[in-house]
């Protein structure tokens, strides 16, 4: 990551690769790769739990309106720093539901656009601008 650059994972610990029993362990590997400091000031991640067998810095659900209303050209995140990542895999019984929640509510503040990624786990996405009656004023 890019200094300055943030990252928006649209993944959690309920994603269905992270079960309890074979957890693929994505945002672990992501927070160790990077360090606690960098994961911090870079990764944003929302979900209802933080914690399996240890806790990371994963932002509670009701936090995601307050980060995307810093989402503009003036704000803390601009649009132009921000790599959004919807990972493919992450379905399973009952374990889509709060991601595709949070995808829902960007796509209703933005206009999306998927752009190349480099494999098929996961599709990068851009804003390309505030959809006219997305974010409240």
């Amino acid at each position: 990551m890019d200094a300055g650059h943030r990252l928006l994972l649209l993944y959690n610990l309920d994603c269905y690769p992270e079960n309890f029993t074979n957890p693929s362990g994505v945002l672990e590997r992501l927070y160790l790769g990077l360090g606690h400091e960098r994961f911090v000031d870079s990764v944003f991640v929302f979900g209802s739990r933080a914690c399996r067998y240890c806790c990371l810095p994963i932002h509670p659900l009701a936090d995601f309106q307050s980060f995307l209303d810093g989402v503009r050209a003036d704000g803390p995140t601009p649009p132009a720093t921000l790599a959004i990542y919807y990972p493919t895999m992450c379905n399973g019984p009952g374990a889509e539901h709060e991601v595709d929640a949070l995808l829902a509510e960007l796509g209703r503040r933005f206009r999306l656009r998927p752009t190349p990624s480099a494999g098929t786990v996961a599709v990068r996405i851009a804003i390309d601008g505030e959809q006219p009656t997305g974010r409240p004023r």
